[in-house]
């Protein structure tokens, strides 16, 4: 990629190698959002590049509710993390149809709420439950191919329309 919007650091690892791949899937598939963007692609790469984010997105969130609920996570900062992925996927839908509406392409101010807030999510909010999920079991080699397997199946190749 010749250029990107939200470069990977290692500031953003949860320390639960499956986690972390999934953030990165996730950044990568923003970061080809927004070169459809700059490059002006067509509205069908667009929009089915963000569909795929959404899809992948709401894949992955799945997946960290279900695994922190094994692992005992309860009450309010169990309920905030919810709402949490509730108040992106509906926030990023709102902007997403507001472009349609105006009948103009994802707009720079989807990008920018896109990479400040999975920024943020991971480095906050993602890291305060990683501990527990590792101790919970959640970061050996079995569990990481069951859960890769999972995901893979239940989102669409964003790569093939690229």
């Amino acid at each position: 990629m010749d250029s990107v919007l939200f470069p990977w650091t290692e500031d953003l690892s949860v320390g639960i190698d499956e986690i972390d791949r999934q953030h990165r899937q996730l950044v990568d598939i923003l970061n080809h959002l927004f070169i459809a963007v700059v490059q002006r692609r067509s509205d069908q790469v667009v929009s089915e590049t963000l569909d795929a984010l959404l899809d992948y997105a709401q894949n992955h969130f799945h997946l960290e509710e279900e695994l922190m609920r094994k692992a005992g996570f309860r009450g309010e900062s169990f309920d905030q993390h919810v709402c949490a992925h509730h108040a992106f996927m509906a926030k990023v839908d709102g902007i997403a149809r507001k472009s349609l509406l105006e009948n103009k392409t994802v707009a720079f101010e989807l990008m920018s709420f896109l990479k400040h807030w999975l920024r943020e999510h991971i480095r906050v909010t993602d890291k305060a439950y990683a501990h527990t999920l590792q101790a919970a079991g959640f970061c050996t080699r079995q569990w990481e191919t069951e859960a890769r397997e999972k995901i893979e199946l239940q989102t669409r190749p964003w790569w093939k329309f690229w």
